[in-house]
């Protein structure tokens, strides 16, 4: 299977035009000429053990390849861990796993994963421990009948174990960001918090208007500030990952557009549109940034690398395989977490290994 991108975002991609935009206009995006983007040769793929089969869903991996996300079953789903073994967690009694009918799992250095789970009358962001134990954060909020339960969910965690993602006391969320022992040190209507760098730059997205904005708090700011603009015009967005220069990965949907496309947003410059139909899901501290890219709303992804000196390339798949997708890049190795298609349309867990430039 061959896989293209238009001409105008081949261009940029392999040029990294500096404003962001290509030559040709905005519009020239849905372009029906197309270019095949190579695949580099020089990455390989490995499948990590454990993590085959289409419901499962990874979500983050650290830096010694110990990945996070979760297992579907029938209605019920579990978070797990795994390396070279798998280990499933289990929710305090009576809780299960949700963080506002969604379900995230992110995860440090140190295998302490983040998440969400409610009961009957609240919901919490938690910390599984590499031990094994939980912690469930603060606050507890009560419930409001016959309103859902209210709460908080975490998305993310830090090597140096700050959390975050957002607290719903009303029917507002709140960017919310823990401290180490639990402390609530920044809360901010109204949005979520998606991703942390380890110097404190925060991303998500903003709720305060409809639809979602993406969002970049940095290091010792009172509040956020919204990126997902283009040209001052708001567009729903959300930011997925940020370094700790305050890059951020994501997504816009930009107006006219099928679909969503994967954007990077670099501080001081117009946002820049990595592909005309997909996410940007990662980017590590030296500026390479994942994600996956389709040919069309419904077409298969394929998961890419881009940064400025080298443009983009596709990722490879698994021999005979089909689609793939990037999910995270790792700070310290040159690695990327996804997951391939094989030949019988099996889903496999995958790890690519790159040369950072």
């Amino acid at each position: 299977m061959s896989w293209r991108l238009s001409v105008c975002v081949l261009v940029l991609l392999a040029m990294g035009c500096s404003d962001g935009t290509s030559p040709l206009s905005r519009s020239t995006l849905h372009s029906e000429s197309t270019a095949t983007l190579p695949v580099d040769s020089t990455i390989s793929v490995r499948v990590a053990p454990n993590l085959d089969g289409n419901n499962v869903t990874v979500t983050g991996f650290n830096q010694y390849d110990v990945i996070t996300g979760y297992v579907t079953t029938g209605s019920t789903s579990r978070v797990f861990r795994s390396r070279r073994l798998i280990q499933y967690f289990t929710p305090p009694a009576g809780f299960q796993l949700d963080n506002f009918s969604q379900i995230h799992a992110g995860i440090n250095s140190g295998g302490q994963v983040a998440g969400g789970v409610f009961n009957d009358t609240s919901q919490f962001a938690y910390i599984w421990w590499h031990s094994g134990g939980t912690t469930l954060l603060p606050p507890m909020l009560p419930l409001v009948p016959p309103e859902e339960p209210l709460g908080c969910g975490a998305w993310a965690i830090s090597d140096s174990v700050y959390v975050v993602g957002t607290c719903m006391p009303n029917v507002n969320s709140f960017a919310t960001e823990w401290a180490p022992g639990g402390a609530i040190i920044k809360e901010a209507c109204c949005g979520v918090l998606t991703a942390i760098a380890e110097n404190q730059y925060l991303t998500g997205f903003d709720l305060s208007f409809d639809p979602p904005i993406a969002l970049l708090w940095p290091p010792g700011a009172s509040y956020y500030t919204l990126i997902g603009l283009n040209n001052g015009q708001m567009e729903p967005s959300q930011g997925l990952a940020v370094n700790t220069n305050g890059w951020v990965a994501g997504w816009a949907w930009p107006s006219g557009m099928a679909d969503t496309a994967a954007l990077l947003w670099v501080p001081g410059q117009p946002q820049r549109i990595l592909s005309h139909l997909g996410r940007a899901t990662g980017v590590d501290t030296w500026g390479n940034v994942v994600g996956y890219h389709r040919d069309t709303p419904t077409g298969p992804t394929t998961a890419f690398l881009w940064n400025l000196a080298t443009g983009a390339h596709f990722l490879p798949g698994l021999p005979g395989g089909g689609a793939t997708g990037a999910v995270a890049i790792n700070n310290v190795n040159p690695e990327i977490l996804g997951w391939a298609i094989d030949s019988q349309g099996m889903k496999h867990t995958v790890i690519w290994t790159f040369h950072r430039s």
